[in-house]
C-alpha cells in the first residue's frame, strides 16, 4: 500500500480497487483524505501498464468529477 503525506498529514492512500482495462493493464486507485473526509478512488494509475500504454505507466490521474482541477 502507498500513502501520500505532507507535513505528517495523510493526503492519499492506496485503495483496494483494481480494474483491468483492455489496452492499458490493471489500474490501481488512490482515495484522498482531507481532514476527516475521504474521497474514495479519486485518482488512478497503472503501476505496470501493457506495452501499448507504457507512456502513461506510473503517472497519476484524477477524476474530474471527484476533485477540482485548476489550470491547463
Amino acid at each position: 500500500m502507498v500513502k501520500v503525506t505532507y507535513k505528517g498529514s495523510t493526503l492519499a492512500e492506496s485503495s483496494s480497487t483494481r480494474v483491468v482495462e483492455g489496452n492499458h493493464g490493471k489500474a490501481s486507485y488512490y482515495s484522498l483524505k482531507i481532514g476527516d473526509e475521504v474521497v474514495p478512488d479519486a485518482a488512478w494509475y497503472y503501476p505496470q501498464a501493457y506495452e501499448k500504454a507504457k507512456d502513461i505507466e506510473g503517472y497519476v490521474a484524477f477524476y474530474k468529477n471527484k476533485v477540482d482541477i485548476v489550470g491547463n
